[in-house]
């Protein structure tokens, strides 16, 4: 069986063309559209990945202006996420003061329904 696969624009969607087998050569081609992997591995719509993950890091830069922390990850196993530095929106009602590059934390990870990803959480992290 022959699957092309096209990558749709900014959609993020994958098209896999399933072509007819031989029980019904004349059957048209079905296109049915896939979500595709994003960045670090997880999958946008695992229907099991729950809603927030606790995570822990290390603070690469603190953005106060924009309520955002920088943050080198470790593996986040729940949403099949790779370590790797990204930047986080963090709750307007979390102070950012008292946080600083190089400090390790733990924090709590929220996945709106808009798939953007929003820290409501946040902690030192004891040693």
């Amino acid at each position: 069986m022959s699957v092309p696969v096209q990558l749709i624009g900014a959609t993020g969607l994958l098209l896999c063309s399933f072509y007819a087998t031989a029980a019904d050569p004349a059957a048209p081609a079905k296109t049915m559209p896939m979500p595709m992997p994003m960045e670090g591995g997880h999958h946008p719509l695992q229907p099991t990945a729950p809603a927030t993950v606790d995570a822990s890091g290390v603070i690469v830069e603190v953005l106060l202006a924009q309520q955002q922390l920088k943050i080198r990850h470790d593996p986040i196993a729940a949403w099949r996420m790779d370590a790797m530095q990204m930047r986080f929106p963090v709750a307007p009602t979390l102070p950012l003061d008292g946080y600083q590059r190089g400090q390790t934390i733990r924090f709590t990870l929220q996945r709106l329904p808009s798939g953007r990803l929003l820290i409501t959480r946040i902690e030192p992290a004891t040693e």
